[in-house]
């Protein structure tokens, strides 16, 4: 997590953290790629992913438990094992 605390120091990328309702409709509405650093080790079908595409939003997440069989070639993930900024950064955003 430390890199990503230093990628929203330096403004590179947004936390928001928990969002519902209108407020999380808006984030999406505002960015162009949802990043998922999920690491819950049991993470199964994460909904935030699915809100993401319903509102045309690219995902890029850990490739956790059923999160790559969930959106199959929807999703650019990153192994567990990688930084997530260094590699998330390298992933085209889809705008």
């Amino acid at each position: 997590m430390t890199s990503i605390k230093a990628a929203v120091a330096k403004d590179e990328i947004r936390w928001d953290g928990p969002l519902y309702g209108e407020k999380k409709q808006q984030l999406y509405d505002e960015i162009d790629v949802f990043l998922f650093p999920t690491r819950y080790s049991f993470e199964a079908q994460p909904t935030v992913i699915y809100d993401a595409f319903a509102s045309d939003t690219a995902v890029t997440s850990f490739a956790r438990r059923a999160i790559e069989e969930q959106v199959q070639v929807c999703i650019a993930t990153v192994a567990v094992d990688q930084s997530f900024h260094e590699t998330a950064t390298q992933f085209p955003t889809g705008s």
